[in-house]
């Protein structure tokens, strides 16, 4: 087995996206991602991802997206002459936790600050174990507490939430309930196939898992790289920051700007076959390829001048998406990438313009600032915290 690179924009997309070129990226990975639809390919990848896809239709997303999850904004004292602070990726992780179980199927008290974090640390552990790979030195830590997190995870919410959707399919085949009064989120839709796919309760249950912390996760670090690019922006140009309020077409360019230059660095195949990309690159059957996502969204090729720095009035070529690669291309991409960065045309969706920029919006209206006293902290491309205050 060879290993192959691919850094350019055109071997990165067509990588991403050849049929002969297997995910690969979990295959080291700890037992919670076991069978779940992301490590799949093919025929099977197809089935579950069908199933699941129904979940993430433009509408069952903009409902989603509506969902009575309350983005808790620190209050100034008046009894103190200073601004409310918070840490942003605290505030926003808590958020994001309401609206990922909703996706997910989770029936989740997001009225409740203490259920909120307490599932948020659930799913924090869950992708720590995920992510775990033989690189890491305490890997059977790691795996051996995802394995603990997992248990916990479908004790508390996972078999709640399924016992209530196998009574109202039930009832929903007896035609006592239609297909409207049904929930519909990942959860719905894959105990409504397990028949027909043929899914054990435990695959289910990692799957659901896995679309939880997926979903939230990403977005918390989306949210927090767009407002740090902000802040530089509007420092620089004050008058910004009343644009951005008032046009969420152009919040909305901003937001997807700062994904392109933030996105999961790595994707993994194996190739099925020898092939040879569009430029030339040569891949041999069985080569692992290394696509280098950070590299290819930085394409001056297609990026233009100075690609790895945020500029969102640069021209983007037709048919290249303003984010990049980031929520990947072909059969593995984002399921819910409309619901993280909104559509092109939102008018026939009931104007769904991603919950990254939501969120994004309703803190810069909130008077969001970062923090003058209190530097944030990161892990490479990570924030592990980031203080604000609200003025």
């Amino acid at each position: 087995m060879g290993d192959t690179t691919v850094t350019a924009w055109q071997d990165a997309e067509e990588a991403l996206g050849h049929g002969a070129l297997r995910q690969a990226l979990y295959d080291d990975r700890s037992r919670v991602m076991a069978d779940v639809v992301a490590t799949l390919d093919h025929s099977e990848h197809r089935a579950r991802r069908d199933a699941l896809n129904a979940a993430f239709t433009p509408t069952a997303l903009v409902n989603a997206q509506s969902q009575p999850t309350p983005l808790v904004i620190p209050q100034r004292s008046a009894a103190a002459d200073e601004f409310a602070s918070a840490d942003l990726c605290q505030l926003v992780r808590s958020h994001m936790a309401a609206i990922s179980a909703a996706v997910a199927g989770i029936d989740l008290d997001t009225s409740s600050a203490d259920e909120r974090e307490k599932f948020s640390d659930l799913i924090n552990r869950l992708e720590r174990a995920a992510r775990t790979t033989a690189a890491h030195a305490d890997r059977e830590d790691r795996m051996a507490d995802g394995d603990t997190a997992l248990t916990l995870f479908a004790a508390t919410y996972y078999r709640p939430a399924a016992d209530r959707r196998r009574h109202l399919l039930g009832r929903n085949r007896a035609r006592i309930l239609s297909d409207k009064d049904l929930p519909n989120d990942a959860l719905t839709q894959l105990l409504r196939n397990q028949g027909l796919l043929g899914l054990a309760d435990e695959v289910i249950l990692r799957d659901v898992a896995y679309v939880a912390w997926r979903g939230a996760n990403a977005s918390v670090d989306h949210v927090v790289h767009a407002l740090h690019h902000i802040f530089e922006w509007v420092g620089k140009a004050p008058q910004e920051r009343e644009r951005l309020v008032g046009n969420k077409d152009v919040l909305q360019g901003f937001v997807q700007e700062s994904m392109r230059l933030h996105p999961d660095p790595i994707a993994s195949r194996i190739a099925g076959a020898s092939i040879e990309l569009a430029s030339g690159k040569r891949v041999a059957q069985t080569d692992h390829v290394t696509v280098d996502v950070v590299a290819a969204n930085r394409d001056a090729a297609v990026f233009g001048a100075r690609p790895d720095t945020f500029n969102p009035d640069r021209e983007i070529p037709a048919g290249v998406p303003r984010h990049g690669l980031t929520l990947g291309v072909g059969s593995h991409a984002c399921a819910g990438a409309e619901l993280v960065v909104g559509t092109s045309d939102r008018e026939p969706t009931g104007g769904a313009i991603g919950v990254v920029t939501e969120i994004v919006r309703a803190l810069l209206i909130a008077g969001v600032k970062a923090d003058p006293s209190r530097a944030p902290a990161s892990d490479g491309d990570s924030w592990l915290s980031y203080p604000v205050v609200f003025d």
